[in-house]
């Protein structure tokens, strides 16, 4: 921890994955790789709010949605338990876009047919926000963009 009681993913995690601009990207198995060297007690899923807000670009939209996740984590915590324990909490969200079209979680198969129909022989953006921390004001967070290309997908795939 820094001085100014920040907490880095350095100091959480020794296995940085090296991402653009020099931020760390964080794949499933490093941030279950850090769960396991914090000893996290508790693993729990958060929903959260997934609403897309008017005009949200991607980028913006997984980083509030993962820190919602996050602060709901803690809020849960500092509630229970390991209310004063210096448990770190680990929370992530990954959107799916075409363009700045947001590609949420299909609400039905049909939608999700739509949406493979609208990936399909084209490039998309994957971005997985993560974040972790001790506090609201003793936290980090890493994101983590790739391009994924789809191959043309015939009618009965």
């Amino acid at each position: 921890m820094s001085p100014q009681g920040h907490v880095s993913m350095d100091t959480l995690c020794s296995d940085p994955v090296c991402s653009e601009n020099g931020r760390y990207a964080k794949t499933a198995r490093s941030v279950a790789g850090l769960q396991k060297q914090c000893n996290a007690h508790t693993l729990m899923a958060f929903e959260g709010d997934e609403v897309v807000l008017p005009d949200e670009a991607p980028k913006a939209y997984v980083l509030r949605t993962a820190r919602n996740k996050f602060l709901e984590g803690l809020g849960v915590k500092n509630a229970g338990e390991f209310a004063g324990v210096r448990l770190p909490i680990v929370a992530a969200d990954t959107v799916v876009s075409l363009g700045n079209e947001i590609l949420g979680k299909p609400r039905d198969f049909d939608e999700a047919c739509l949406f493979l129909e609208k990936l399909s022989g084209r490039t998309h953006d994957v971005r997985t926000a993560v974040y972790v921390g001790l506090s609201e004001t003793a936290c980090d967070w890493r994101i983590s963009h790739s391009t994924v290309s789809f191959r043309e997908l015939t009618h009965a795939e």
